[in-house]
This record gives structure tokens, sequence and C-alpha cells, in this order.
């Protein structure tokens, strides 16, 4: 996403510089170069335009963080790590070490896409996001999400077919065409 993130950093140290200044400059400077001018005239639209749709957009944020968490909650502790911006990043369950294997098995059976961890140098991972879909479909895509990844704790990549009638849930909605990218 180079050249559409814009940010900023509020920092103060009292009484002086402290060993987090000198890392703080170094992110800033990825921030302020190539942003492009659309995203610049985005930025300058939300902060002149008021705090109230930011504060939707942040209540929103918030209630799909909470869905996902929700979903998320099967895994072993200290398996969901992040979650300070727009996503999750999941260490996988030990029988699904293959983060691109188990996102095509997560397609497959659940109609769930995540990102494979390997393509952001995190292999073993998934990265979950809770920014792409709202409402109704946030709730439907966190339910399969869900089902997945309790599926994915009791069975691993197990192919469901190879499985004692049920393994999938009665209560598996059916997915819909395209699923829902997480």
């Amino acid at each position: 996403m180079m050249g559409w993130r814009v940010g900023y950093i509020a920092y103060s140290a009292p009484g002086g510089a402290s060993p987090l200044y000198s890392q703080l400059l170094k992110a800033q400077d990825t921030m302020a170069i190539c942003v492009n001018q659309p995203a610049q005239h985005a930025a300058l639209a939300a902060l002149t335009s008021g705090g109230e749709y930011m504060r939707g957009n942040i209540m929103g944020l918030a209630a799909n963080r909470e869905l996902v968490l929700d979903a998320l909650g099967a895994l072993p502790p200290g398996s969901v790590v992040g979650g300070f911006s727009i996503y999750f990043w999941i260490k996988l369950p030990g029988a699904c070490s293959d983060d691109v294997i188990t996102v095509e098995f997560l397609v497959k059976h659940f109609g769930v896409m995540l990102v494979p961890g390997n393509s952001c140098g995190m292999s073993g991972y998934v990265r979950v996001s809770f920014s792409n879909v709202i409402g109704v479909r946030m709730a439907e895509a966190c339910a399969r999400l869900k089902r997945a990844v309790t599926y994915l704790v009791r069975h691993g990549l197990a192919e469901p077919d190879a499985l004692p009638d049920g393994a999938l849930h009665s209560d598996a909605a059916p997915v819909p065409e395209g699923g829902s990218a997480l």
C-alpha cells in the first residue's frame, strides 16, 4: 500500500528526547513520502469534516474487531496477535502450519479468504482484516470464520468427507458466491 497511507504521530518526551524519538523519526519518514494527491485530498477531507464521520467509522471498526475476536476464540492462548490497526495475525494450529494450503482449504470449505502470512514474511500465520466488510455481511463472514477456526483446531486440514457427519457443523450457512474476504 505504498503511497496510499497518510498518517501522523503526536509525541512528547518529558525532559527531552528519549530512545523512542529516533525510532519515531524512522517511521515518520515513510509516512510523509510518496503520498499521492487523491490520498492527500481524502486525508484533508477527513480532518476538516468534523469528528462525526471518524467517530462513526471508529465505532464500526471496534464492533468488527470484537466480532473477529469472538470468531477466533477457539484458538489456543497467544495465537492472536496485533489488532492495533485493522487486522490480526493468527498463528495457525500445529497441523495447519502451511499458511497457503490452509488459506486454500478455508476458501474451498468455508468461503473465507484470509491473507497467507508468507506473503508478508510471516509463514505459519494468516492475516485477518476487520475493516473490509460491515454490518450483516461482517457478522456472516465472522460466523463462517468461527466455524472454520473451530474446525481447524479440532481436525486440522482433514478433508470434511473423511470425517464423521456433522464435522462441518449442521448450522453452517451456505457460502455466498465469492465468499467473504477478511
